[in-house]
């Protein structure tokens, strides 16, 4: 680096890559004097050295660094869904807490106050361990590649003892199946020909999720061997403002065999719609999926046919639910419920049947037993059968009637009694005797 004068003024110097084998140099005079020489070289060549990054660890927010990594790394690397979670956390939880800092100047005491305030205003443990999870996604990406930061504040932080008690008491949305009697109110509210009824069939009956309902076309439908192919889902896109066909979450996808009562609809269903597509014939709105899976009106080679479409064709999306959710918690006086709950009350009535965790795992399209586990309850029909098996091994052995026992998750998962992922260890089942009984 050389700093001389010439003329007047001062100028600086200093080499670059050679290109073809050719010498090359950065210079820039009209300085006034030999510092402000010496301060512009040294700050041009520490670009240089960052190939052309602007932002000097010392000058870059948290806010600006992260919008940085959403752009450079995750946009290219994560699914949208993930990006759109990402952002929430960041809009809620990160941005106004941390965001003004710089970012050389997040210690782990200042992540660890972050954490321990969430936990105290009552969020739940997921929520905080997904904002963590974004931090620590980010930070470790300041250290390499970009070597903003010399290591990540996250790793030293904790998240509180599952034993601990909140200054607020987390709000747990609490989700329970849909009773027999329940349904038969819904029904009579949203009966066939709603643009409900398919959907809460659907999520009952198949235990799909929202996405999936809307993202169902009928060429997932097998309407001779009784299934539905799960393929894809309908998510809308805040940046291209559009709906898209995107694979399902968790990559679940799975094939689903229905019963006869949703067979038949789903038959009916589409003999109308073939029917109002003749009778509309160019007035009946048609949709194809775009370059990026958009679902768009602008015709193309890619038509594709939804199972949940109005009578002049045009396309139901999610968003319905939004209405019928209110109703059935505000009219007909279910305030437990939501969309989910149907896949609650599928998981439920499977297992009370004596369907095997394994084959409702694989239904929902779940990671893994611990998760369906959660999504089966307890209920009347599981404590009546209980009441029952005490009778038969305590009682007088006059019992008239031969209860069904269902299976443990350990028996049900091949035998094996290891881990069941999120159970925290071996789960141990009570033995009497030669026969082991559940409940």
């Amino acid at each position: 680096m050389k700093i001389f004068k010439r003329g007047p003024s001062w100028t600086y110097r200093f080499d670059t890559a050679k290109i073809g084998g050719k010498r090359r140099y950065e210079q820039k005079g009209g300085f006034k004097n030999r510092k402000e020489a010496e301060l512009a070289s040294a700050k041009a060549f520490e670009e240089y050295s960052r190939a052309g990054t602007v932002f000097k660890p010392s000058e870059m927010s948290v806010k600006d660094f992260f919008e940085l990594w959403m752009k450079e790394y995750c946009q290219i690397n994560l699914k949208k869904t993930t990006i759109r979670r990402y952002k929430e956390d960041l809009k809620h939880h990160i941005f106004p807490t941390i965001g003004k800092y710089k970012i050389c100047h997040i210690t782990p005491s200042i992540i660890q106050k972050l954490i321990n305030d969430m936990f105290n205003a009552g969020y739940a443990r997921e929520t905080i361990s997904g904002v963590k999870g974004v931090l620590s996604g980010g930070l470790n990406y300041a250290v390499e590649p970009l070597r903003l930061i010399p290591f990540s504040p996250v790793k030293s932080t904790r998240l509180p003892s599952p034993r601990a008690v909140p200054k607020v008491l987390p709000k747990k949305r609490v989700r329970m199946p849909v009773s027999d009697e329940r349904l038969a109110v819904i029904w009579e509210r949203f009966p066939e020909g709603h643009v409900a009824h398919i959907p809460l069939k659907l999520g009952i009956h198949a235990g799909l999720r929202r996405g999936e309902v809307f993202g169902l076309q009928w060429s997932d439908v097998n309407l001779d061997e009784g299934y539905i192919a799960i393929n894809n889902q309908a998510q809308y896109c805040d940046e291209n403002k559009c709906w898209e066909i995107v694979p399902p979450k968790y990559d679940s996808i799975r094939t689903v065999y229905i019963d006869s009562g949703l067979l038949e609809l789903l038959r009916r269903t589409k003999l109308k719609q073939e029917i109002n597509r003749a009778e509309y014939r160019e007035f009946y709105t048609r949709y194809y999926l775009g370059e990026r899976n958009e679902i768009t009106k602008s015709p193309n080679e890619t038509e594709v046919f939804f199972v949940n479409v109005r009578e002049d064709g045009s396309y139901i999306n999610y968003t319905v639910l939004t209405y019928t959710t209110y109703t059935i918690k505000h009219h007909l006086g279910f305030k437990e419920f939501d969309f989910h709950s149907t896949r609650h009350t599928h998981s439920t009535d499977l297992y009370v049947a004596g369907a095997s965790f394994l084959d409702i795992k694989e239904r929902l399209g779940h990671c893994d037993l611990s998760t369906t586990l959660k999504y089966t309850h307890n209920d009347d029909r599981l404590r009546e059968r209980t009441k029952k098996l005490v009778e038969k091994i305590y009682g007088d052995g006059e019992s008239e009637s031969e209860p069904e026992i269902a299976m443990s998750p350990t028996e049900q998962n091949g035998g094996q009694s290891g881990d069941i992922e999120g159970q925290g260890g071996n789960i141990i089942y009570p033995n009497w005797g030669n026969k082991r009984y559940y409940s």
